[in-house]
């Protein structure tokens, strides 16, 4: 570098490598970095190293919402048989008709899914994060059951049976949720309002249609 001399004029004067503790430095998360290099190259290695690192992979919370939906509703849309058995059925006049479950389904349940990914941002602990598992996975147990019950054993009694455990478990959800997220908690009402409905709708069913089973 070139500083003044005493006479006049200008002296040349090598310059010295700063030491560490002289040397300014860049506090980053993956430690501390000394400055400058030649061509800055310290400077661009702690920017580099300080970014934060993004990805385009949903975390797996969010992983587990979109499973449950699309578990649940793809297994009702097989388990489904819109078959002879099911359309000789004695129906109500108010029941919707059949194109309309598969959409409502949809909905609804990608309601659900978006729910669970609310009320798991909303618990604060384990512990809460515990019971948004237990809820999702009771109701999963029990929607799972309804349509092989109705449609694959073709015994809608049966169903009958097992739909105020799927409606209470939907119940849960509404009621639950409300403590992590007050939108998880009304995403879910629609999934309680169309489940009442579909518990009265097989209630009709047993009684224009019983008795069930092989002496039918």
């Amino acid at each position: 570098m070139l500083l003044p001399r005493e006479g006049g004029g200008l002296g040349v004067v090598a310059q010295r490598q700063l030491n560490p503790p002289e040397a300014p430095a860049f506090a980053g998360e993956q430690g501390v970095f000394l400055f400058p290099f030649r061509s800055g190259t310290a400077l661009r290695i702690a920017l580099a190293r300080h970014r934060p690192h993004t990805s385009l992979m949903p975390e797996p919370h969010v992983i587990a919402a979109i499973l449950w939906a699309v578990i649940l509703g793809g297994a009702g849309g097989l388990l489904t048989d819109i078959g002879p058995w099911y359309r000789n059925l004695k129906k109500p006049s108010w029941q919707p008709p059949d194109w309309l479950f598969g959409p409502a389904w949809t909905v609804i349940l990608g309601l659900g899914g978006w729910a669970a990914v609310l009320a798991w941002n909303g618990a604060v602990d384990e512990a809460g994060r515990m019971t948004v598992i237990a809820l999702f996975a009771l109701n999963f147990v029990f929607h799972f059951l309804w349509s092989p019950l109705f449609f694959a054993r073709q015994r809608p009694d049966w169903a009958l049976v097992e739909v105020p455990f799927l409606w209470g478990s939907v119940l849960a959800l509404a009621v639950c949720l409300r403590e992590f997220s007050v939108l998880a908690s009304w995403l879910v009402v629609p999934y309680l309002v169309w489940v009442s409905f579909a518990t009265c709708l097989n209630f009709a069913i047993v009684r224009l249609n019983r008795p069930f089973g092989p002496k039918a």
